[in-house]
């Protein structure tokens, strides 16, 4: 079986179905991967072959390619450009006329996407291939969040007029990748309703994390004599330097040792002066090193920070920025296993005192380790293996 793996170029984008590739490769099948020409070598050092689709950026330096989303961060409107003037405008068309002449020169049996590629459910619907949504998210098929967080019906207006200038009628739902059989890691108790029609499937697949990572020496000294916490902003939303001072300044309050991951683009040394004795600076550690001792997670709500720490049982405390992130923060405080903030409304007090909250409420944790047993229940990456060699051969 050839498989065409279709990502938007980001770590976040990427790490979390990265895994199901892995795992067909292990099986024996053919797995070539579709990104930024930028993006390539994210995806090389996992020994994929990657060929250039899309815009040519990376969300990790999306600032530098479009200065002019630093403009709409500033004027409130970051989610509106990047997902639309990025996504939907500018990425998707040429994405699906990339992957359809690299479907004609390769002849995959099955492409497989991320939630946010939508390119490839185009090529695959004019190139008559099956394609598969390996989603990390569950905004394109949980009803009840459809219009909770965008302007979805001007999302669904550009990807009708894509469609139409590929040569492709109009779909009756309005949403033809419902009829995509989607995979998620995440459990069935996540989701609030699930869009009618949508063929989803539940495997338990920890999001990928990195080549030839090792456990750091200083790591088995935190959380020895009090609690020990995790503190990311991810790999986009990394470098917004008044939340970044605020989370540094509240978990710098917390009677415990504290972890804090800034991306592999900004320098500790830049920051060190601000460093609170009980908090260290890295640019990145394995997550899944970290989650194995951590008792809280404060985040930007990021779904593969989220899942990981959701497969640890770990609580949360999620300060939602952009993205669907204000969705995940809302539906982990639903099911009882984290706080919530908003971006534009945290203080660093605000945030002490959340943290302050999880830690020393039971509860967060009881609800967290029983979601962790859901997950446990779910089958595992191979399944999910059998599941594309019996789509492909249908």
């Amino acid at each position: 079986m050839r498989a065409l793996f279709s990502t938007q170029p980001g770590f976040g984008h990427l790490n979390p179905f990265l895994p199901y590739a892995v795992a067909l490769r292990k099986a024996g099948h053919e797995v070539l991967f579709a990104s930024s020409a930028s993006f390539a070598e994210a995806v090389e050092e996992h020994g994929f072959a990657c060929e250039p689709i899309g815009v040519d950026f990376t969300w990790e330096n999306v600032f530098a390619t479009f200065p002019e989303f630093m403009d709409a961060v500033r004027a409130g409107r970051r989610d509106e450009f990047s997902l639309f003037d990025i996504n939907w405008a500018r990425w998707t068309p040429k994405a699906a006329a990339d992957l359809l002449e690299l479907c004609a020169r390769w002849h995959p049996d099955v492409i497989v996407r991320e939630l946010a590629e939508y390119g490839a459910g185009l090529a695959g619907e004019i190139a008559r291939i099956p394609v598969v949504c390996a989603a990390w998210g569950a905004l394109s098929f949980d009803g009840a969040s459809w219009g909770t967080v965008y302007d979805w019906d001007r999302y669904l207006r550009s990807y009708a007029s894509t469609r139409a200038a590929l040569g492709l009628p109009a779909d009756a739902s309005g949403r033809p990748w419902l009829r995509e059989p989607t995979f998620t890691a995440f459990p069935p108790s996540w989701f609030r309703q699930i869009e009618a029609g949508a063929v989803v499937r539940h495997f338990r697949v920890a999001p990928n994390e990195g080549v030839g990572d090792v456990r750091p020496s200083w790591l088995g000294h935190l959380g020895r004599e009090r609690p020990f916490v995790y503190a990311t902003l991810g790999t986009v939303y990394n470098k917004g330097r008044r939340l970044r001072a605020a989370m540094l300044k509240a978990l710098g309050n917390l009677d415990a040792d504290v972890l804090m991951t800034l991306g592999r683009d900004v320098d500790p040394a830049e920051i060190e002066k601000d460093r609170p004795p009980n908090v260290r600076l890295e640019r990145y550690v394995p997550q899944s090193l970290v989650l194995e001792r951590a008792a809280l997670v404060v985040s930007h709500g990021g779904l593969g920070t989220m899942l990981g720490a959701i497969y640890a049982g770990v609580p949360m405390v999620v300060i939602s920025i952009g993205a669907d992130q204000p969705m995940n923060a809302s539906r982990a405080r639903e099911l009882g296993f984290a706080r919530a903030l908003d971006y534009e409304e945290v203080t660093s007090a605000r945030l002490h005192e959340a943290a302050e909250a999880v830690l020393g409420d039971g509860s967060y944790l009881s609800t967290a380790r029983s979601f962790r047993e859901e997950c446990n229940s779910m089958p595992g990456i191979e399944e999910a293996v059998t599941a594309l060699e019996q789509i492909t051969a249908r």
